[in-house]
């Protein structure tokens, strides 16, 4: 799960510099509650960032191999 958690990191870093998010997120339009695209996918990123690190949490990966 730490391993699959260090790929997802690594996909979201890829996300959010050239030319990925050039391709996907650098955009003005559409607007999503009034915000351009550009600024939606960063906080996309961030959120399911959050999400996955809930997770890791949750499911106490780190913890139980220090013990």
């Amino acid at each position: 799960m730490v391993r699959a958690a260090v790929v997802y990191f690594a996909l979201a870093t890829a996300a959010l510099v050239a030319p990925v998010h050039t391709w996907l997120g650098d955009h003005i339009e559409p607007r999503v509650a009034g915000l351009p695209w550009s600024l939606v996918w960063v906080l996309l990123i961030i959120l399911a960032n959050f999400v996955v690190l809930a997770l890791l949490h949750r499911a106490r990966v780190v913890d139980h191999r220090e013990s």
